[in-house]
């Protein structure tokens, strides 16, 4: 696991202000108000909208795949 340089604590905190890991002492200190996260859940949310990313992008491939068969047939037609 990461460890804190500043620290020397398990960076388990995900700072969104900053979009960085942090050990817990970070959080009472540089980065006290910030918006943090556990950065397990932190993981699993970008996990989530990557996955997303992934059936969109291979949605979209599909779809060209589909165009470029149509446009084949209708050339061979001519």
């Amino acid at each position: 696991e990461n460890i804190c340089s500043r620290h020397d604590e398990v960076m388990k905190i995900f700072c969104r202000t900053d979009k960085k890991s942090i050990c817990y002492l970070c959080t009472m200190e540089d980065h006290k108000g910030h918006d943090t996260v556990p950065a397990a859940a932190e993981r699993t949310e970008r996990q989530r909208e990557l996955e997303v990313s992934r059936l969109n992008i291979q949605q979209r491939i599909q779809d060209r795949e589909k165009d470029v068969k149509l446009l084949q047939q209708e050339v061979e037609a001519v």
